[in-house]
């Protein structure tokens, strides 16, 4: 095991309940959760980039400017904004998009997906990747959709 390291996170009540239910103690659960998460949340990224162009990546990203990520909302308003981001900024034209296919193919994302993908949008701006790397390289270190050959599935 690598060396480890103290963190002291404050949680609501509710989830210091749900741990004690299902852990040993809080403090356990809280290290496998916190432990498991990056890698669950790097699988279920890669599935649900995967199905996503490149300029709707970067329309997500566009709308995580300045967002604040909150636990009680965590994913839920993806789509919500996406559309608002079309219809109010016409981010669809910015970005070469398709409201319909993308939220056609956000609707079609788990809860999970969409909170992963929530904060992989939001990190390109809170962990300063957009001084180091711009949009299109940060976007691109991960899969475009495969596209279906004509007559086969």
């Amino acid at each position: 095991m690598t060396d480890r390291i103290g963190i002291g996170p404050r949680i609501s009540e509710a989830t210091g309940k749900w741990l004690e239910e299902n852990f040993s103690s809080r403090n356990a659960g809280a290290e496998v959760l916190l432990d498991a998460f990056p890698t669950l949340c790097k699988r279920a990224l890669l599935s649900a980039l995967a199905k996503l162009t490149a300029g709707e990546k970067s329309l997500i990203i566009d709308l995580h400017n300045a967002y604040a990520i909150t636990p009680q909302v965590l994913g839920q308003g993806v789509a919500h904004q996406v559309a608002d981001g079309i219809d109010l900024d016409g981010l669809d034209k910015k970005w070469g998009v398709t409201k319909k296919t993308i939220l056609a193919k956000l609707a079609a994302l788990s809860p999970f997906d969409l909170a992963c993908l929530e904060i992989w949008a939001t990190a390109y701006w809170q962990a300063d990747h957009h001084e180091k790397q711009d949009l299109a390289g940060y976007v691109a270190c991960l899969p475009e959709p495969r596209r279906r050959q004509e007559g086969k599935p």
